[in-house]
């Protein structure tokens, strides 16, 4: 992303989470988001911005990524998935997690990137937070109920097709696409989660504001069975649309320009901005 939108600044973090069985915490992405807001909020006047105006994209969130009510089917308790990558790149010590990590430490990245390239016989994988009731919880729903969630006001986006881009498909015939059931399921549960999300937030009086993005343009979709896939939304949002060649319509700059203008109007005021659409 860029950093400005207008003139408006927007700070980015990337965050992961590796699920091997002998790091310290299972969410080190978030502890690295934490990390990254606790040190933007006393620093970021010095860069121009304003420490009480920021919006997580506290007085605002911005989920990207779907809720917390979306259900998490690929936790990976037992660190599996850490141990399937680490055999495929030479450390192969199932039994002894302390040396497994220390080999991985070891790994050039080139190598990681290289074998996740290459790899198009095997199924994927995911990397999934891990509940420890303290970054990431069991039971979202009794928090909710108990009123004990932060009482911020929230936009949640979702995509038409979103699990077009995360359902598994035939690598050796991309044209096929992914089984349609699998994508139907996996964006319902999606859109279940940020419905729900909404009731409940809508019960405890915090402002909530959805949109849908179902925009099929060729120009964003490498294929053509992803139609409005997870984060296809993003490259209109950030103007960075026309990846494949040949120019965009008229109508992808003027939704691109609308859609930008929206998210500026709740960063600037996350509760009356949506609504007055200034």
């Amino acid at each position: 992303s860029e950093p400005y939108y207008g003139d408006d600044q927007l700070p980015s973090q990337h965050h992961g989470l590796p699920q091997s069985g002998r790091v310290a915490t299972q969410r080190s992405g978030l502890r690295d988001e934490r990390a990254a807001l606790e040190w933007i909020r006393p620093n970021i006047a010095s860069f121009g911005g304003g420490p009480t105006a920021m919006t997580l994209w506290e007085r605002g969130f911005f989920m990207q990524s779907g809720t917390a009510l979306s259900n998490n089917a690929n936790a990976d308790v037992q660190s599996i998935n850490f141990t399937f990558v680490a055999r495929n790149l030479g450390c192969d010590y199932p039994k002894h997690k302390i040396a497994e990590l220390e080999c991985m430490h070891s790994v050039p990245v080139s190598d990681i990137i290289e074998n996740f390239v290459a790899n198009t016989h095997q199924a994927p994988i995911a990397f999934s937070p891990v509940a420890d009731e303290d970054d990431v919880l069991n039971n979202y729903t009794a928090r909710y109920r108990a009123g004990q969630v932060a009482k911020v006001p929230a936009t949640i986006p979702k995509t038409a097709n979103a699990y077009a881009s995360l359902a598994p498909y035939p690598f050796k015939n991309l044209t096929a696409g992914p089984n349609p059931q699998a994508v139907l399921a996996g964006t319902v549960n999606t859109v279940c989660g940020i419905s729900n999300s909404s009731l409940y937030r809508n019960n405890l009086n915090i402002s909530t504001f959805r949109y849908g993005f179902g925009g099929n343009c060729s120009d964003i979709n490498p294929l053509w069975w992803m139609g409005a896939y997870y984060a296809s939304g993003l490259a209109m949002m950030f103007g960075i649309y026309g990846i494949k060649a040949g120019e965009p319509s008229q109508l992808e700059n003027e939704t691109s320009a609308a859609m930008q203008d929206y998210v500026l109007t709740f960063v600037k005021d996350p509760i009356n901005g949506p609504r007055n659409g200034n």
